[in-house]
């Protein structure tokens, strides 16, 4: 069996969720946020007393970084930044002349992205840097049989800020390096858990994805249907109007043009007689009476004519604001139930991942009882 160097469980659990969490590479539909991970740094070394590292000397020697989960935030103007917070829960395992330093990044990045993070070996103080976003490092180059333990410092463009409390004391020796290799293939088993629940995550978010655009097709469709409806029924309207108008104007112009007729057979009975010059004065005078009659009327069933396609064009927009209102209201709770699936399935995948990282908590804990 393996075992770990004595750790409060808080801090153990933060370090295995943040670890799995990270080699998960999960994404921030998870959480509300925009979580990002990234690619293994290499650490580059300090200086110090001890052994001898690639990229650097000293006790805590060289380092290699992991993959982290980093929360980005909007780029600050410069008077509005300063140097990170205080990296939390840093912890410590042994392995052979060598030891793994994992934290969880600060809450407060001071406003601007980290760039690295700082390692430092107590006690002898050598330093070892490793490029953001990694979240845990192997330090290198330490001495077996020596107690040692590490603090954190994250670095933005303002600088590094306050170094974290001391890790746990851990003591390299011999045979330790296994104890390593079994928690990363335990990592490795749980991260490819956490890779299942999250591809099952993603097929059911497809699903109900299609589930809302099927719906919200349907009630756009029907929304063009009952626009297609109110639009016919103005046009049949319309041209009831427009048929009635102009049934009214050939009447009138009828009646002006029967009379018309009617004072002209007069007027030519008249001709050749004596009274013929008064009887063509009364004929034109009743024909301008008239003829302004019959302009009038036409003005009057214009007028009701544009009137009534006022009524008409104001009960068909009346009726598509309706129809749009009743759309948007649909689309709206379509919206609001596809969040409340998405926020559901992503409760579950969360739920799914502190059970898995609880269990790899669990199975470490046994395994250091057991020792």
């Amino acid at each position: 069996m393996f075992k770990l160097e004595t750790l409060g469980n808080r801090q153990l659990r933060s370090f295995l969720i943040a670890t799995v969490i990270g080699l998960g590479a999960l994404a921030g539909t998870l959480t509300g946020g925009a979580w990002v991970s990234a690619d293994d740094g290499t650490g580059t070394g300090g200086t110090g007393t001890g052994g001898a590292g690639t990229g650097g000397t000293g006790t805590g020697g060289t380092g290699t970084g992991g993959t982290a989960v980093e929360t980005p935030t909007p780029t600050p103007t410069p008077d509005e930044t300063s140097v990170p917070g205080v990296v939390e829960h840093v912890v410590a395992i042994a392995g052979d002349g060598k030891a793994v330093v994992a934290w969880l990044n600060p809450e407060d990045n001071g406003g601007s992205p980290i760039t690295s993070y700082i390692v430092t070996t107590l006690p002898g103080g050598a330093t070892t840097s490793v490029d953001a976003p990694a979240h845990y490092l192997v330090v290198e180059g330490l001495t077996n049989g020596e107690e040692v333990s590490f603090t954190v410092a994250a670095v933005n463009v303002n600088g590094a800020g306050d170094p974290s409390a001391p890790s746990n004391v851990v003591t390299p020796d011999e045979g330790k390096d296994e104890d390593l290799q079994k928690i990363r293939k335990l990592i490795g088993r749980i991260q490819a858990a956490i890779q299942r629940a999250r591809a099952h995550y993603e097929r059911a978010e497809g699903r109900v994805e299609a589930h809302e655009a099927k719906a919200a097709g349907k009630a756009r469709a029907h929304y063009e249907r009952a626009e297609a409806r109110a639009e016919a029924q103005f046009d049949k309207a319309e041209g009831r109007a427009q048929a009635k108008f102009e049934r009214a104007v050939s009447r009138a112009r009828a009646s002006y043009e029967r009379l018309e007729g009617r004072l002209e057979a007069v007027l030519a009975r008249a001709e050749g007689k004596d009274q013929y010059d008064e009887v063509k004065a009364r004929v034109d005078a009743r024909l301008e009476e008239e003829q302004a009659k019959l302009q009038d009327r036409l003005s009057e069933l214009q007028e009701d004519l544009d009137e009534r396609l006022a009524e008409l064009r104001s009960d068909l927009a009346e009726k598509l604001s309706k129809i749009e209102e009743q759309l948007s209201k649909r689309l709206e709770n379509l919206e609001e139930g596809h969040d409340e699936r998405l926020e559901k399935l992503a409760e579950r995948l969360r739920d799914r991942i502190r059970k898995l990282s609880e269990k790899l908590f669990d199975r470490i804990s046994d395994a250091q009882s057991d020792d």
